[in-house]
Formats: C-alpha cells, structure tokens, sequence
C-alpha cells in the first residue's frame, strides 16, 4: 500500500495563499486547529523535506500544507500515532518536494 494510492487527498493546494495559518488549514480541512500542530510539530522533527521549509515562526507553506492534509489522511486509517509515523517514514518518498513539484509543478 502506498500513500499514492491509498491515501491521495481530493486537496488542490493552489486554493491557498502562498502561506497559511493554522487556524485557515484546520478550517479547510474540516479539523481542529490542535490537530494540525501537533502533526506540524511532530513532521518537523523527523522529516527532512518537511524541516526544510520549516521556520519558528507560522504559517505553513502550500507544501507543508499538503504533507499535513496527506498526513491526516492516513491517521483516518491507522488511529494510532505510532503506526502513523511508522507508516510515514516508510513512504516518505511519496511526500517528497519532488512529488509535490511533481503534482503542483506551478506551486512553490
């Protein structure tokens, strides 16, 4: 199972400015504003494109964006957070920058 298969989002993130909040992400995909900190917190701990791009200050760039919504996808699946993140970092190459610049070539 892959996370290309099994757990492609309906999420076009040209809908979004270049930057958001976490407050507007939670909105727009129908979850608490926690929800998406505390997968934001744990994303830039321990995956490399993820830390990249992040900085200490908000908000979100399109990418982090669609790593979160790509993310809360596969916990619909998997309740437990460690099969989460173990799931992840074993597909981490399908929530790469280049898949992302891959889907959304005219995206940052």
């Amino acid at each position: 199972m892959s996370i290309d298969r099994e757990f492609y989002c309906e999420f076009d993130v040209r809908s979004l400015n270049a930057y958001t909040s976490q407050d507007e992400l939670a909105k727009y995909l129908g979850v608490h504003r926690t929800t998406i900190g505390r997968h934001h917190n744990r994303l830039k701990k321990f995956f490399q494109d993820y830390k990249e791009v992040t900085t200490d200050g908000y908000p979100l760039s399109r990418y982090q964006c669609w790593v979160i919504s790509r993310v809360l996808k596969v916990s619909e699946t998997f309740r437990d957070n460690t099969a989460v993140m173990k799931y992840i970092l074993n597909n981490s190459s399908s929530l790469s920058k280049y898949q992302f610049k891959k889907q959304f070539p005219d995206c940052q």
